[in-house]
């Protein structure tokens, strides 16, 4: 029979994950109601045909994604969303890893220019957006006088009306904003590589590059893969830099996935189309997670 003890235990146990459990609910809650009902209500709406004046739905099964992937304008979105995701993601990366081996050295007034450094991503994107329209605009952005005075172009720019210069701008500005969070993700991951490995590689004759690609890049692969992942769904998931500058201008030429949700929800009022893209969205998003992970995953297993 059962003694006296054990059933102590379990009631304590089973007590414990009541509590548990129970500190829980509220978390949970707040997830249900703004992430997974979200979710599924997109879902459920993308199999019908719902327009602003109309307040019954009309089931159209999959004719939302059909029409979706005949969509020519789907295509080109879809196409910049890539570019401007593995674009900026890269940039960012790299730029940021730069600043932060560069910010983890020790000089006079370190302190002073990693704050001045994270002054680009604490400004509100409203802000951003201002300053570079005003900075590269055509007729008087000081951007085409520097430019002109210093004779790199003989007739001013079209920074954000030019089919060609467009989408390359964009990425600039969304990377200039971008590297500060990146460089702080990087170096905060620096800090915690033990000096000794470092003072152990140089003792055997390990230039700053050797060490750099033997010590710094192994001990930050953690932090590495996760700050790309993170910068690659934020980059995708991207809508009020592109939409504060350009509108997905001029024409449809910088149309990006999240822009054309909103062109199609809040412009068409073709509720069904937008929640249809949402969804294409949310599953490219669900498996580079899933890739991620499974890689994740394989490392630790090999290592």
């Amino acid at each position: 029979m059962e003694s006296e003890l054990a059933r102590n235990q379990r009631r304590r146990r089973i007590k414990e994950a009541a509590t548990g459990y129970l500190l829980l609910l509220p978390v949970l809650l707040v997830i249900f109601l703004f992430v997974f009902w979200p979710m599924v209500s997109s879902l459920r709406m993308s199999f019908f045909k719902k327009q602003l004046g109309i307040s019954a739905m009309k089931y159209v099964g999959w004719k939302n994604y059909k029409d979706l992937f005949k969509n020519a304008l789907f295509k080109k979105s879809l196409i910049n969303s890539l570019i401007w995701t593995v674009a900026s993601t890269a940039f960012q990366f790299v730029l940021g890893m730069i600043c932060a081996l560069i910010l983890n050295q020790k000089f006079r007034g370190r302190g002073f220019w990693r704050g001045l450094f994270i002054v680009p991503w604490v400004v509100p994107p409203v802000v951003v957006a201002i300053i570079y329209r005003w900075l590269l605009n055509g007729l008087f952005g000081y951007a085409n006088q520097i430019f002109q005075a210093l004779h790199l172009f003989e007739e001013p720019l079209g920074w954000f009306s030019d089919a060609k210069l467009v989408m390359p701008v964009l990425i600039f500005i969304n990377v200039w904003r971008g590297v500060p969070f990146m460089m702080i993700t990087l170096l905060a991951g620096m800090q915690t590589i033990p000096m000794e490995l470092y003072e152990a590689a140089k003792v055997d004759g390990a230039s700053s590059v050797q060490r750099f690609f033997h010590v710094t890049i192994p001990n930050m692969k953690y932090v590495i893969s996760i700050g790309l992942l993170i910068y690659t769904l934020w980059n995708f998931n991207n809508f009020d830099m592109i939409y504060l500058l350009t509108k997905g201008g001029p024409g449809t030429i910088s149309f990006t996935l999240p822009v054309m949700i909103y062109s199609a929800a809040f412009e068409e009022f073709q509720y069904g189309k937008a929640a249809a893209i949402s969804t294409v969205m949310f599953l490219i998003l669900a498996v580079v997670a899933f890739i991620y992970l499974r890689l994740m995953h394989s490392e630790e297993e090999g290592s």
